[in-house]
């Protein structure tokens, strides 16, 4: 199979979501579970037969664009029904063009953003409204919390609902309640409110994935996708690791063997020996999504620190270092040295050969010249290490 393409080349993966979210609303509403039942049903009575609603679940095609007659979507046959015409505001919802474009919508964030609010029973309440509170003498704990500077001396502070509450959790898990979250997001970071952007953040992040816990497969893994590089934060033009493409290509390929023993998968053919062609295209795609959901959510979360001996060789060497302590942590685990083929595969990996600056003394719990040197009591008990000193420092004390 050939590598995957570049995220750029494939269609913007919001539109793919907006079409399974669609389509997902859609079957609950039928009461249906695949969307071949969809293609095979009274909605498509009188229309010859089709892979139409298929084609969504595959490929995540815009109902819009999907033609039934020449003049007739599938968007517009099914919505123009009464009992599924509430789809249409899924489809149209502002949430996707949000995520599509950050400057969209900037010009009246403030009405999406009320309306939004409006919709899922929330208000936003502001440091003013905070010292009306005070000024009124009314004490609401559940919006407010105090910040005591002294004898006499207090403010109210207003803080977000709980995602502990279960009514908050099922409102704000919804295309209004994550619109409203990411332009709150937005528009704290954009004024420097960096504590309330933690907050929204957080809940942000547990709505979202409320939310796309309807989804398997490639549906879940764009999802992901679209959550960490539109609406957690805006990187539209994110690249997995090399380290990802592996894995996820490996992953692929075991989930289009399996498909296909349990009789689910309709290619006759494994994913690595599909070459050209629509199903060629719909492989990549799914082992960039893969990739991308397999990216270490760690990575999302950096700081800046200078360019040491130490972070440069911390920063550098991040496989060998979590070898080592994959290594540390199963022989802790079966009681040490006691297996010699496992001691053996571990002596295999090259010493971490630590370097010293003036900010990552080795004084503790290193001391002195050290070679193969092993901490007692820890996981670090099972490395081994070479960690040379300074001679410079190490002659003067």
């Amino acid at each position: 199979m050939a590598p995957g393409r570049p995220s750029c080349s494939f269609a913007d993966p919001v539109k793919r979501v907006r079409a399974w979210c669609w389509l997902s609303d859609l079957q609950d509403a039928v009461g249906v579970g695949a969307a071949l039942e969809l293609d095979k049903g009274p909605l498509m009575k009188g229309f010859p037969l089709g892979r139409r609603f298929q084609s969504i679940a595959d490929d995540g095609f815009d109902p819009g664009r999907v033609q039934i007659t020449a003049t007739l979507s599938l968007l517009d046959h099914v919505c123009r029904k009464r009992p599924y015409s509430h789809l249409r505001e899924v489809y149209r919802h502002s949430l996707w063009r949000v995520l599509e474009d950050r400057s969209w919508g900037e010009h009246r964030r403030d009405e999406l953003l009320e309306k939004a609010l409006k919709n899922v029973g929330l208000v936003v309440i502001d440091i003013v409204d905070a010292g009306h509170a005070r000024g009124l003498s009314v004490e609401w704990r559940e919006h407010f919390s105090v910040k005591i500077y002294g004898p006499g001396e207090y403010d109210y502070e207003p803080v977000l609902l709980s995602f502990k509450n279960s009514k908050v959790a099922e409102s704000l898990a919804t295309l209004d309640g994550i619109l409203a979250l990411v332009l709150l997001l937005r528009r704290s970071l954009d004024v420097g409110n960096t504590k309330f952007a933690h907050q929204i953040y957080r809940v942000l992040e547990k709505a979202c994935y409320t939310f796309g816990a309807r989804w398997r497969g490639e549906a879940a893994d764009t999802w992901n996708y679209v959550v960490r590089t539109r609406a957690l934060a805006w990187i539209p033009d994110f690249e997995p690791s090399a380290k990802a493409w592996e894995s996820a290509r490996t992953l692929v390929l075991l989930e289009s063997k399996e498909a296909k023993r349990e009789g689910r998968g309709r290619p006759s053919r494994s994913a690595d020996q599909v070459t050209s062609g629509k199903v060629e295209r719909r492989w990549r795609r799914r082992i960039l999504m893969k990739a991308c959901a397999l990216t270490d959510s760690k990575i999302w979360h950096v700081g800046f620190q200078e360019r040491t001996r130490f972070n440069e060789w911390l920063t550098g060497n991040r496989r060998l270092i979590e070898a080592h302590l994959n290594w540390a942590a199963y022989l802790e685990y079966v009681g040490g040295g006691e297996d010699p083929d496992y001691e053996a595969q571990f002596a295999k990996l090259p010493s971490l050969e630590i370097p010293v600056d003036a900010d990552h003394s080795n004084s503790y719990p290193y001391s002195g010249r050290l070679e193969g040197h092993r901490t007692e009591g820890s996981d670090r008990g099972m490395l081994s290490m070479e960690i040379p000193v300074d001679d410079d420092a190490h002659n003067a004390d």
